[in-house]
């Protein structure tokens, strides 16, 4: 290992500018806009040239006013901007596959994009060409297909990666999933599909448009020549400045880094945390890709913690966001500048075949409001001693195959079976009010199946099957728990689940088949029928919590028909 020279402490606070990474967002947000719209602009060449036409009006009336220009360009400029800036400033190392191609696509487009650029917007405002779909087309097809399609999906995919990257993590980002990735495949198919179509209709337009004076050829390929003079230029210098950044680095000397199970590893200062990770190899995590919006990089700071900087505000939000005490440390936000020592709270591990995507939103956990549903079968110990061990397996098995029926048809979701219960998810969708209603319907579901199954068994059971449900909505942690060799199961933790349960173990006290919380009943907007409301004491609690207790009505009564029956037989 080369000798340890003392880290030269510099004035950080240019790398971790809040402001920068929403900047950065939101004017690539008004990029992705712009190209979405020429997209979906070039898409209607399928009914046709007059409709694009008509849509290209009001396109270009929207980015060509004063405004439209300023947001347009002005967005280019700080994307731009501060992306070259976080490639220049970061690290040349190992990155997941979608990072890389990313950074790709994005690089790959000023090259490709600035001809086109020339060929439209700059040929209209500076030599006076027409710049019209049927124009434009009858100048460029079919000798620019392929490069015309290699824009649309490089500039197209690289927003859609960014997008992916910011708000995969946010709580709503389930409920789009599909519909978005549907979209991302879509919008670009159907512009090409559009581009090749209008093109065809233009290349048999009569009369074609007028051919271009020898002046305007020549502004043209001197524009064109001076773009690519500028880009040559502009890739030597980031180069460059790739390279001025790591000579910088080399001369302030190297920080040690002790990690914990991979021993010391040396990285030069201005480096994250996480990018020494992925240089020597290590595995670690990050959801969001190291931009700070999740907390699956963070780290226990065993040693130097006095060294680093204080977190920035948005670290300082994820951190607070779940309870972390002051030693833990988003990796993807500290340079370390002097030695430190850290463990890795959120080992990774290795993608198997067959992974479940779906499931794989919860791999490191994620807070829902959600409706928690637990139902159980009453008396089970008394009935199961009642009943020889084939009879209970039995029965047990068909209950539990009527409930987990009753809670998928209403979009629920079983976070785990409980031998003679089991307890449900809803809302995991974003259904309306948490799902609340829909949690509240499976749990009457399941009291019509208990009746059907007192039937279906009648004197085969030494006594009438009764349940207990207990209904709670509020915020969870939603999380894939077991191991990769015995499986996993997507279950809810939290206060919910556990005032849930309490609500379902009430019932024998108040009497009752089903205890929903008030939270429940208003989050669904529904009126329960013939239920009362009662106080239940709570665990850890000073107060009670107010439930509505709920029973069979069918149940009632055939209780209440069983005196009357006893009283006609004496």
């Amino acid at each position: 290992m080369p000798s340890l020279k003392p880290a030269v402490p510099l004035n950080r606070t240019w790398h971790n500018i809040v402001w920068e990474r929403e900047i950065r967002l939101w004017a690539g947000i008004v990029l992705f806009s712009f190209v979405t719209m020429h997209l979906l602009n070039h898409a209607l060449g399928v009914l046709g040239l007059p409709a694009m036409e008509m849509a290209q009006h009001w396109r270009t009336w929207i980015w060509r006013t004063w405004p439209g220009t300023i947001a347009l360009y002005g967005a280019a400029a700080l994307h731009v901007g501060l992306a070259v800036k976080r490639i220049v400033l970061r690290r040349p190392c190992r990155m997941p596959l979608e990072e890389a191609v990313q950074i790709l696509l994005g690089l790959a487009i000023p090259v490709l994009v600035v001809e086109h650029a020339i060929g439209t917007r700059y040929a209209h405002a500076e030599l006076g060409i027409d710049d019209s779909y049927s124009s434009v087309l009858q100048r460029i097809y079919p000798a620019n297909v392929a490069w015309q399609t290699t824009l649309v999906l490089v500039a197209w995919f690289h927003g859609v990666i960014g997008l992916h990257y910011v708000f995969r993590h946010r709580p709503w980002f389930g409920r789009v999933r599909e519909i978005g990735f549907a979209l991302a495949f879509a919008i670009p198919l159907l512009a090409i599909a559009g581009f090749v179509a209008a093109g065809r209709e233009a290349a048999l337009l009569l009369p074609a448009s007028a051919p271009l004076a020898p002046e305007q050829i020549e502004g043209l390929d001197r524009a064109v020549a001076l773009s690519r003079e500028l880009l040559v230029a502009a890739g030597l210098l980031l180069v460059a400045m790739m390279i001025g950044v790591m000579v910088v680095r080399a001369m302030r000397g190297i920080v040690p880094i002790r990690y914990v199970g991979h021993g010391e590893v040396a990285i030069r200062p201005g480096t994250t945390l996480l990018e020494a990770s992925r240089q020597n190899c290590i595995p670690h995590p990050s959801l969001c890709g190291g931009r700070g919006r999740c907390s699956t990089c963070r780290v226990l700071v065993l040693s130097g913690q006095d060294t680093l900087p204080p977190p920035t505000p948005a670290e300082r939000t994820v951190l607070r966001r779940i309870s972390a005490p002051a030693s833990v440390r988003l990796a993807c936000q500290i340079r370390p500048l002097h030695p430190i020592s850290v463990q890795i709270l959120l080992p990774a591990t290795a993608r198997e075949v067959g992974l479940d995507w779906e499931e794989e939103t919860y791999k490191w956990g994620v807070e829902r409001q959600v409706t928690i549903l637990f139902v159980d079968i009453r008396g089970f110990t008394t009935l199961s001693k009642k009943q020889l061990p084939a009879d209970t397996v039995l029965l047990v098995n068909r209950f539990l195959s009527e409930i987990t029926q009753a809670v998928e048809a209403h979009g629920g979701r079983l976070g785990m079976y409980l031998s003679d219960g089991a307890m449900a998810i809803f809302g995991l969708d974003g259904q309306k009010g948490m799902g609340s209603r829909s949690a509240i319907a499976a749990g009457r579901d399941m009291l019509r199946a208990v009746r059907m199954l007192n039937r279906e068994f009648g004197s085969a059971l030494p006594m009438p099957l009764r349940i207990g449900i207990g209904i709670h909505s509020g915020p969870a942690m939603i999380a894939r728990v077991g191991d990769d060799e015995r499986g996993y199961i997507v279950t809810a933790l939290g206060e919910t689940v556990s005032i849930a349960s309490r609500l379902e173990n009430a019932t024998k006290e108040m009497l009752a088949d089903m205890l929903v919380s008030e939270a429940a009943v208003h989050a669904s907007g529904l009126r329960l029928s013939g239920a009362t409301v009662r106080d239940v004491p709570m665990r850890d609690r000073d107060e009670p919590i107010k439930a509505y207790a709920y029973s069979d009505p069918a149940k009632a009564t055939r209780e209440e028909a069983q005196p009357e029956m006893a009283g006609e037989a004496s």
